[in-house]
C-alpha cells in the first residue's frame, strides 16, 4: 500500500514538471528529465509481481509504439509519449478509485494510461476552445493554402457533430439506461467540438508562428498548411524529407536557409491535458466506464 502511493505521488509530480516545462520552457521536454522518468518509472515496476512486470512492460510498449506513430506524423511532440510511457509503467493497472460511487468497475484489469489517455483526449476537446479563444494571442498568420472561410459551411459542420453526440448519448441510453455522467461528458464534448469547428481557421492560426528554418529542430512542427502550394512544392523538391515534422536529417539540411516557416509553437500544452487526466483517473476512474 505504502508502496503504491509512494508511486502515485511520484506519478502526479512528474506530470506536474512535465505541464511546468510544457507552459514555461516554450513546449520544450529536456530530454534528460524525460530519460530520467522513465528509468525511475521502469525501476518502480520491478518492484510489482512478476505477472504485472510483464503486463506492464507489455503496455508501455504498445502506449510507446502508438506516439512513436504519432510523433513522426506531426501529429504530438516526443515528450508527450515520453510521459505517457512514464504514467503506464508507474501504474499499470486502473487502481480503484478514490471517489468509488462514481465508477462501474470492469471485469478485467483496465491499463490507467488508457483512462489518462480519454480523459486527455476529453480534457483537450474541451479545452481547446477556450484556450485560443480566450487566452492565446493572435499571431496575425494566415491559412493561405485553403480557401476562404465559409462561415455558413461550418455551421452545418457544427450543428451535425452536435447531432451525432446526441444521437451517441440516446444510443448509449437504449442500450444502459440514462446516466447523467455520461450526458453531461458528451454534452460537454459536443458542444466544444461545435465551437472548435465553427471557429476553427481562428483557433488554427493561433497555433502558428514564423521561424527561421535555421533554428528549427529535432521535433518542431512544420504547418504546412499555412505554405502556398508552390512554395510547398519547391521546398519539398529542394529538402529531402521536407514536411509537418522536422527530422534530424531535415534540420541539418535547413540550417543554411534564410526562410521563415510557420511553425506549430503555440500549441495547447497537452501535458496540462494529462495533469488533468491523471487526477480525474485517480479520483473517478475510467471516463469511458463512466458514460456507459
Amino acid at each position: 500500500m505504502l508502496l503504491d502511493t509512494i508511486r502515485i505521488a511520484i506519478m502526479i509530480l512528474i506530470s506536474i514538471i512535465y505541464a511546468y516545462f510544457d507552459v514555461f520552457n516554450k513546449r520544450n521536454i529536456p530530454n534528460s528529465f524525460a530519460y530520467i522518468g522513465i528509468v525511475i518509472a521502469a525501476i518502480l515496476t520491478l518492484a510489482y509481481p512478476q505477472p504485472t512486470i510483464i503486463y506492464s512492460i507489455v503496455v508501455a510498449a504498445i502506449v510507446a509504439v502508438i506516439f512513436y506513430v504519432f510523433y513522426r506524423t506531426g501529429q504530438v511532440g516526443a515528450g508527450d509519449g515520453f510521459e505517457l510511457v512514464t504514467i503506464s509503467l508507474l501504474l499499470p493497472i486502473q487502481p480503484t478509485p478514490i471517489l468509488q460511487s462514481t465508477q462501474i468497475l470492469m471485469p478485467f484489469n483496465s491499463p490507467f494510461v488508457l483512462s489518462v489517455f480519454i480523459a486527455t483526449g476529453i480534457v483537450t476537446l474541451i479545452g481547446v476552445p477556450i484556450y485560443y479563444l480566450l487566452i492565446s494571442k493572435n499571431t496575425g498568420i494566415k491559412d493561405v493554402s485553403k480557401k476562404p472561410e465559409n462561415a455558413r459551411k461550418n455551421l452545418i459542420k457544427a450543428t451535425a457533430i452536435l447531432l451525432a453526440y446526441l444521437l451517441l448519448y440516446f444510443s448509449l441510453v437504449q442500450f444502459f439506461g440514462p446516466n447523467l455522467y455520461g450526458a453531461v461528458i458528451i454534452l460537454l464534448m459536443g458542444i466544444f467540438s461545435a465551437i472548435t469547428i465553427m471557429y476553427s481557421r481562428k483557433i488554427n492560426s493561433k497555433m502558428v508562428s514564423m521561424k527561421k528554418a535555421s533554428s528549427l529542430e529535432e521535433g518542431d512542427m512544420i504547418a504546412t498548411n499555412f505554405i502556398s502550394s508552390k512554395m510547398l512544392a519547391s521546398l519539398s523538391k529542394k529538402y529531402n524529407g521536407f514536411g509537418n515534422l522536422v527530422t534530424g536529417k531535415l534540420a541539418i539540411q535547413l540550417k543554411r536557409s534564410n526562410v521563415k516557416l510557420p511553425v506549430y509553437q503555440n500549441s495547447v500544452p497537452l501535458s496540462l491535458s494529462i495533469l488533468a487526466a491523471v487526477i480525474i483517473s485517480l479520483l473517478i476512474g475510467n471516463l469511458l466506464f463512466l458514460v456507459i
